[in-house]
Order: C-alpha cells, then sequence, then structure tokens
C-alpha cells in the first residue's frame, strides 16, 4: 500500500476547506516574517505584520475562490481587507500619516485585483 495517494487525497480535502486555507496563509505569513529577521533577532512587528499580510491573502483567496457571490461582490470585500491589512500594516511598522495613507491605497488596489493574482495561485 502506497502512501501517495492517501497523501494526495488529504492534501485535496485540506485545500477544500476555506478555514483550513485561510489559516495555511496566515500561518505562512508568520513564518515569513519570522525569516524576515533583522540581524538575526525576531521582532513582533514583523511577525505580526507577516501574520497580517498571510491573514489577508487568505481572506482574499477564500473569497475569490471558494465563495459563490457576484464579481461585484467579491472585489468589494477584497478591496475592504486589502485596506485594513495595508492600514495595519503600516500602523504597526510606525510609519507617517502620509505612509499608512499610501499603504491603505495600495493595500485597496491589491484587493479590488485580487482575483488576476489569485489566479496565479495553484492548489491542488
Amino acid at each position: 500500500m502506497s502512501i501517495r495517494p492517501n497523501l494526495k487525497e488529504f492534501i485535496k480535502r485540506f485545500f477544500a476547506n476555506p478555514f483550513a486555507v485561510w489559516v495555511l496563509g496566515t500561518f505562512l505569513g508568520v513564518v515569513g516574517g519570522i525569516l524576515a529577521l533583522e540581524n538575526g533577532t525576531y521582532s513582533l512587528n514583523r511577525i505580526s505584520v507577516g501574520g497580517i499580510f498571510g491573514f489577508a491573502v487568505g481572506a482574499a483567496y477564500v473569497v475569490e475562490v471558494k465563495c459563490k457571490v457576484p464579481i461585484l461582490i467579491s472585489r468589494l470585500i477584497c478591496s475592504l481587507i486589502g485596506l485594513a491589512a495595508g492600514f495595519a500594516i503600516c500602523l504597526i511598522l510606525s510609519f507617517s500619516m502620509t505612509g499608512i495613507l499610501i499603504g491603505a491605497i495600495v493595500g485597496f488596489i491589491l484587493g479590488a485585483i485580487s482575483r488576476e493574482w489569485i489566479d496565479q495561485i495553484n492548489f491542488p
């Protein structure tokens, strides 16, 4: 008995669950934040930024791929997710008010076009 078919079935079931994909995105963002160390020291800010980024990408993926809502509604939801993520990331990194505003606008735009860049993610 080969373990490969069982693993393949597990992966298909795992990625069929929207909550699992969302949690995985958040986890990968935290890991990315940990790996982006400065001088070998852990920074709670970097870990938080990675977690927020992963949370936003996971949420956008779930809204665009797993939820069956009209395109206009999904774009609005993803835009608001991007806006909130951009605002929170810039706030955590102590940007100026101009930087926070620019981060929120960039997050909004990335959320609005999330359908285009999420198509590049190939999950089973």
